[in-house]
């Protein structure tokens, strides 16, 4: 029997620090940097859009009201430090800020459109935004480092909006009625 042996070829993490040594890259990687946190921005300005343009007015506590502006906030920071990386790329992404909600093409879910209820944000920040935490702790090991500096500060961010909408989960979930709307909306999601 002939054995065949094959030539692993040493492939060692590399780490990009810099815009000039990203140049430096194959256009390959350049893309797949530029188009990955080009994605993120918009996904980043969507979610502060969908905290005060949809989810603000699913309830009338002042509180959460409060809670939705300040995790708004949160996201066009977010927005902002990807906003800066691409820029020293030469990517200018301000004309997102001036996009309407249905024209950004990334992170864009139906789930989080056809949202109607105080139950479906809950579990639209307790499930999408878990699934956001996912791409983020992925991105994090990004052998550009500019992205990989960046997504420690957003993932604690994120994780604190993932276990708001659990927050809120968990207390309509102590009564009755609660519990209901927290069924009928995953059952609504989940259909979507």
């Amino acid at each position: 029997m002939l054995q065949e042996s094959i030539a692993v070829k040493d492939v060692s993490p590399f780490h990009i620090s810099t815009p000039s040594e990203l140049l430096e890259t194959p256009k390959e990687y350049q893309d797949l940097v530029k188009r990955q946190l080009t994605a993120h921005a918009e996904g980043e300005l969507s979610g502060a859009d969908d905290y005060v343009k949809l989810f603000y007015f699913l309830t009338n506590d002042p509180y959460e009201k409060a809670v939705c502006c300040e995790l708004a906030k949160d996201e066009l920071d977010h927005y902002q430090r990807a906003a800066d990386i691409l820029l020293d790329i030469g990517i200018d992404t301000s004309f997102m800020l001036s996009q309407n909600l249905n024209d950004r093409a990334f992170y864009a879910t139906e789930a989080v459109k056809s949202c109607r209820n105080w139950a479906e944000r809950a579990l639209i920040s307790t499930l999408v935004e878990d699934a956001v935490i996912d791409v983020l702790e992925e991105m994090a090991q990004s052998s550009y480092r500019p992205i990989a500096d960046m997504c420690p500060h957003v993932l604690k961010d994120e994780k604190l909006h993932v276990g708001h909408g659990f927050r809120i989960t968990r207390s309509m979930c102590k009564t009755k009625n609660g519990f209901k709307q927290i069924q009928e909306a995953l059952i609504s999601q989940c259909g979507q």
